[in-house]
């Protein structure tokens, strides 16, 4: 925490941009909080889900 208080003060504010979200991600954090979400038991099922 002191660290991140050190940049605020060198920064004279947040040391990161701050920006308004686009629809997107929106939509992402509504559809979090609404838990309409995909699950995953293991990690090698969202791997194949993503092609990775």
């Amino acid at each position: 925490m002191g660290l991140f208080y050190t940049q605020i003060v060198l920064y004279r504010g947040l040391p990161f941009k701050v920006e308004i979200p686009n629809a997107a991600t929106i939509k992402a954090i509504r559809d979090a909080d609404a838990e309409i979400v995909a699950r995953y038991g293991i990690v090698s099922e969202l791997i194949k889900k993503i092609g990775i």
